[in-house]
């Protein structure tokens, strides 16, 4: 794999493009940081509304996102079960990072 490009959208979200020799389809990488729960709502729904647009935005086959996305998990929930396995989502930040 190469690097094709990178790219930082905001001081929270930046993207790395890996090119692949051949027929296999490239790989996209987003690397975020989320604002903690003492930031205000309006911008923790900011930070996940930008991170859906350049997600949707981009193109390539492969996509993942990767970083620290400050969730707090709790109990388990039977419906979350198979994403989160024996943690659950009792805080907001655990309950928007679930939501992708």
């Amino acid at each position: 794999m190469n690097i094709d490009s990178s790219e930082q959208f905001t001081t929270r979200i930046g993207r790395l493009r890996l090119k692949r020799c051949g027929s296999i389809p490239a790989l996209t990488i987003f690397v975020v940081y989320a604002p903690a729960s003492n930031y205000d709502e309006e911008e923790v729904e900011a930070f996940y509304m930008d991170l859906e647009r350049f997600y949707r935005e981009d193109h390539t086959f492969f996509k993942v996102i990767i970083g620290d996305f400050n969730a707090k998990n709790g109990p388990r929930r039977m419906s979350e079960e198979r994403l989160i396995g024996t943690h659950g989502t009792n805080r907001v930040s655990g309950s928007l990072s679930l939501s992708w």
